[in-house]
């Protein structure tokens, strides 16, 4: 085990550039033995090489004198300039020998690079909106010296550095936000930028970002434990879920349908992350539940596969507001927002959208199972005087048209004296004439009871 000193030696890189490195392995009293090799660069000149992007090459195990091959290093664009330690380590002990610690028998070099901006920045900070299942809008920050044109590439991930001139071709300022389409739902996709800034070079093609289409709409109730994964550390963008509503038992919020539950069961180690909301299909958005249960886990119990232990939202919540429950959640809660908005009169029918995000790191999850559920409005009618059935109460105002629903009961309060008018017809689910009340049904008017 040796030790060499070597950052006297230096040599300059570009911010964004890719470079090769050769490794030359030898002998131990001239017979080789299998090791493994790795090189370490401290970017953000912290003391140490444990971030995140500073592990840039590693080989192993050699076969021989010789055997390692020609690796390839890029350093990030958005990497701080300067002088910068780099350290390649050979050991026998396993692969990717790490950075600091002893090991039975190898070699530890420092080197010194020096980190250059570029004559020709590259563009950076992919920006996504309005992505669908088969479609985005592209937004990105230029390098600034184009001045002969650009390229880009939307390639499914995992992918490779693109071939120049196989791109679409833009102009050094495009017109943003771009608008691709033709994409497979679900996907997950790398964005390519190249722009020639003619006598003073290139820059790229450049991989600027990644991002991911929806999957296709869920059912409604969803199929139980659908898997589907949550971004990490993505707020305010969400994960957006859409479920399609087929069928409701009215064509009006908050006239002759409502929504009455919304059901879910989400696996995730510490709630406290996670906020999420439904949007209905007509952009109407009501909170659920923001950063609530701590480092809690789970919304329901995900290994349920029955999907019966579930995180049910409505407005009585016999468990009282979600913020003072406890993870995961299990029974029925008030949501912070109120589904009484939803009440606008559009249809239910459509694309709703469950949205979930994710407001901190390390902590990751799926979403298991939804469901909203919906009733039309099955509040009891009561007789309150008037002497017929034009004065029953809202929503049973019959000369209004609001008549008793077949889920409705129907009661006439004792000593009430009802009369059904010619012509009026309903339909109740039970019928309650109290003591001293009387109900008359005059000609072709007709009061059906279900029960």
């Amino acid at each position: 085990e040796t030790y060499t000193d070597n950052t006297s030696l230096s040599t300059t890189v570009v911010a964004g550039g890719t470079y090769g490195l050769t490794i030359v392995n030898g002998s131990c009293s001239g017979a080789p033995y299998p090791a493994y090799a790795a090189t370490y660069i401290d970017f953000n000149n912290d003391g140490d090489f444990d971030d995140t992007g500073e592990l840039v090459y590693s080989f192993g195990p050699t076969t021989g004198l010789n055997t390692i091959p020609i690796g390839s290093i890029t350093i990030p664009a958005m990497a701080p300039v300067g002088d910068k330690r780099m350290r390649i380590v050979f050991s026998e002990d396993g692969a990717d020998p790490p950075a600091c610690g002893a090991y039975s028998f190898g070699e530890t070099e420092d080197y010194t690079i020096t980190i250059v901006e570029p004559v020709c920045p590259p563009p950076a900070n992919l920006m996504t909106a309005n992505i669908t299942q088969t479609s985005a809008d592209l937004t990105w920050a230029p390098g600034g010296s184009c001045a002969v044109g650009a390229e880009y590439w939307v390639l499914a991930n995992p992918s490779s550095a693109p071939v120049t001139g196989t791109g679409t071709a833009v102009g050094c300022s495009p017109a943003f936000p771009i608008n691709v389409t033709g994409l497979m739902a679900n996907g997950t996709y790398d964005v390519w930028v190249y722009e020639d800034c003619g006598i003073n070079g290139m820059a790229g093609p450049v991989n600027i970002g990644t991002f991911s289409t929806l999957p296709p709409p869920l059912s409604n109730p969803s199929d139980c434990q659908l898997n589907l994964g949550l971004d990490d550390d993505n707020c305010p963008v969400n994960n957006v879920f859409q479920i399609n509503v087929a069928t409701a038992p009215g064509t009006a919020l908050g006239t002759d349908v409502f929504v009455t539950d919304v059901k879910l069961i989400i696996g995730h180690t510490w709630t406290g992350d996670l906020q999420i909301s439904l949007v209905s299909p007509n952009g109407v958005s009501v909170l659920l539940s923001s950063f609530n249960g701590g480092s809690g886990d789970n919304y329901g119990n995900p290994n349920d596969n029955t999907c019966a232990q579930v995180t049910n939202f409505n407005m009585t919540g016999a468990d009282g507001p979600i913020g003072d429950g406890t993870a995961p959640f299990i029974g029925s809660f008030i949501p912070e927002g109120d589904f009484t908005s939803f009440n606008d009169g559009s249809s239910p029918i459509g694309l709703w959208e469950l949205r979930i995000c994710d407001g901190a790191g390390q902590d990751i999850g799926t979403l298991q199972y939804v469901a909203i559920s919906f009733s039309d409005p099955c509040v009891p009618v009561t007789w309150t005087g008037g002497g017929d059935a034009l004065n029953w109460s809202d929503p049973a105002n019959w000369d209004g048209g609001n008549v008793p629903l077949p889920c409705q009961d129907v009661i006439i309060g004792s000593g009430m004296n009802v009369i059904v008018p010619t012509g009026y017809q309903a339909v109740g689910k039970t019928l309650d004439v109290q003591t001293g009340a009387v109900l008359t049904t005059e000609m072709t008017g007709t009061l059906i009871i279900e029960n």
